[in-house]
């Protein structure tokens, strides 16, 4: 008999500091819900007020991301006007 490590059907290990461990490879905490929206139109608010809307094609752990066809809208008052980006990444 075996004594070494642990079958394949083993439960996962705790994380060290008393957390389960989730997800694997491609997995990124905090920015897991990202994943739903890629290829999606989004409207990002930025720290200075700005209002980036564009499709989603990528992000990573630090919920950077790359947004394709960007706009910024200004809006005024009940007026807003689009003000073309392109391919834009928001850091």
């Amino acid at each position: 008999r075996h004594r070494g490590n642990r079958s394949p059907r083993a439960p996962p290990r705790p994380h060290p500091r008393g957390r389960a461990m989730s997800g694997g490879p491609g997995h990124f905490p905090g920015t897991a819900s990202l994943v739903e929206e890629i290829d999606k139109r989004l409207l990002v608010v930025l720290r200075d007020g700005r209002k980036i809307i564009g499709t989603l094609r990528s992000f990573d752990q630090f919920s950077n991301v790359v947004l394709e066809g960007s706009v910024e809208r200004i809006i005024v008052d009940k007026r807003y006007s689009d003000i073309p980006l392109g391919l834009y990444v928001v850091r």
